[in-house]
């Protein structure tokens, strides 16, 4: 944590008596979330709180493949963050593709039950996965939907 944060979390302890460094997802200590707490939000985990919004657990029930992803897919990735919340809710009822910009080596050599992952690094390179992402994601995902099914 930089010093700049750990000032700001012992000024929002001692001003506002809240402990933001105690707070899960209150951020780096004194991030946005971490502010807000300060000021007394109630902080929830957002993919939680969109997904109940939306009914995301609802439409996952139907479909037969979900697509998502993630800048750089490691382990928190899979503890409050878009993947791993859309692989819990799918509860293995279908496959899930994960579209990334790269990954920790160990989860694309052994990703997750029912997770596949891609990584725009690996396939296309470093430089093209950060200046064509949008059209390389499209890319991969039509290359996954015509596959024949098994």
């Amino acid at each position: 944590m930089t010093d700049w944060l750990r000032a700001l979390s012992e000024r929002y302890r001692r001003d506002f008596g809240v402990d933001v460094d105690a707070i899960p997802g209150a951020g780096a200590a004194g991030g946005l979330a971490g502010g807000l707490a300060a000021l007394g939000a109630h902080i929830v985990p957002g993919f939680d709180l969109v997904a109940a919004m939306t009914g995301l657990a609802a439409r996952l029930r139907t479909a037969d493949l979900v697509v998502t992803g993630e800048g750089h897919l490691d382990p928190p990735s899979f503890a409050g963050k878009v993947p791993g919340g859309v692989l819990a809710l799918t509860a293995g009822h279908c496959p899930v593709l994960c579209i990334v910009g790269d990954a920790d080596e160990a989860l694309l050599r052994s990703p997750p039950p029912g997770l596949e992952i891609i990584s725009l690094a690996d396939r296309f390179g470093a430089v093209r996965a950060r200046r064509e992402t949008t059209d390389l994601v499209a890319e991969v995902t039509e290359q996954v939907v015509r596959r024949p099914c098994p």
